[in-house]
């Protein structure tokens, strides 16, 4: 029998939630067990590379192979890819045993995402209004999972072991692939209908502006997350202060997505989307020079801000389109990817070339302020 639409949904947004809980408490523990197998700043930075290239070309397909062979065969096996990552790789004992391995988290991840995102846009119809319903509780659904995935990570590795972190982690990415619908969806052209307030000519101009945003705040998020706990370690601070901060600043994002989940509020607003990104990029710029845990605390809001509105603004304009669901969504994710891969790689060399572990948060917040120029060049830009 055929599930009515909210029905499917409610299932896509459980699978995401476990599904981020699951990713994202590895990707808390990969850079923890690169330190305790002897790696350090550059090793961080190369991590997520393999898996990062591999993840920006099979995004691109998958998001066009979805638009014609269905949505979620393939997020079931992404799941199953993840899950058998994750069993493989708190067993390695060296770090290029580890690092030979994340091509398979890449791949796995690579099957999930862009499959989910296209069935949002389908399920929404082309109706607007929908369109920014579903893809807020989808926006917040996985925010929980990740603000989740990281304060666990944080707890699991100052309290007990890699084994129970990763077995953690496997147990979430399988309760993922038993909640991913089984209900294919159609994805057939809809026109789609403007959102309120938004003039549908600009469309193009701020899906561009949205998409680079968006890169721009995952570089920042990925050297956060790779590199922060070497900083971390350097100060003598516990892995529960990195799950802690990680898991408060995407707690923000994800109560970024629940205000946005009524109202595209950056929607056709050149300030609305640029001025998160200008106060995200000054706290990043900052972090080197806080005195102390509490003063990092106090900046998370405006990094968690403007990570909720450049996402939610490139989900939303990737999937506000007549066809091509899936290759938008993949050309969404595969930014990310690519964002994932460049700055903790360029961040990581930047600190074996210059010996300062002040020097990756320097560096991506300027390339933050660059792409905020950018943006600001196309939106008063007349043609």
């Amino acid at each position: 029998m055929k599930l009515p639409a909210e029905a499917v949904l409610r299932k896509l947004f459980a699978s995401a939630f476990f599904m981020d809980a699951g990713f994202f408490l590895l990707v808390a523990a990969l850079p923890y067990k690169v330190l305790d197998l002897g790696g350090g700043s550059l090793e961080l930075g190369m991590m997520p590379t393999p898996s990062s290239l591999v993840y920006i070309v099979m995004t691109q397909l998958v998001g066009r192979w979805s638009d014609s062979f269905g949505r979620f065969r393939m997020s079931r096996y992404g799941a199953l890819a993840l899950i058998a990552f994750a069993a493989l790789a708190f067993q390695a004992d060296t770090y290029w045993k580890l690092l030979l391995l994340m091509p398979l988290f890449g791949f796995g991840a690579s099957l999930f995402w862009p499959s989910i995102q296209a069935a949002i846009g389908d399920l929404s119809a082309g109706n607007a209004k929908a369109l920014v319903h579903n893809t807020g509780r989808f926006n917040v659904a996985w925010g929980v999972g990740k603000a989740l995935g990281y304060f666990s990570a944080g707890m699991l590795l100052a309290h007990y072991s890699f084994r129970a972190t990763f077995l953690t982690a496997i147990g979430l990415i399988a309760a993922s692939f038993l909640f991913t619908p089984k209900e294919e969806v159609s994805s057939e052209a809809v026109e789609p209908e403007a959102a309120p307030g938004t003039d549908p000519s600009r469309g193009d101009r701020f899906r561009k502006m949205a998409w680079l945003a968006n890169f721009a705040s995952f570089g920042a998020s990925a050297v956060l997350a790779n590199l922060l706990p070497e900083w971390f370690v350097n100060r003598g601070w516990p892995e529960s202060r990195f799950g802690i901060f990680l898991g408060a600043l995407f707690a923000l994002q994800t109560a970024v997505f629940a205000l946005l989940a009524s109202r595209i509020r950056f929607a056709d607003s050149v300030s609305r989307l640029l001025l998160p990104q200008l106060l995200a990029a000054l706290a990043i710029l900052s972090l080197p020079f806080l005195p102390g845990f509490f003063s990092l605390m106090l900046i998370t809001p405006l990094i968690g801000f403007s990570f909720g509105v450049t996402y939610a603004a490139s989900i939303y304009y990737s999937l506000h389109t007549e066809s091509g669901k899936g290759k938008n969504a993949g050309i969404h994710e595969s930014l990310i990817g690519a964002s994932v891969f460049l700055f903790p790689l360029a961040g990581g060399m930047i600190v074996r070339l210059s010996g300062s572990l002040a020097s990756p948060y320097l560096f991506m917040g300027s390339v933050m302020l660059m792409a905020l120029a950018l943006q600001w060049v196309w939106a008063v830009k007349k043609s």
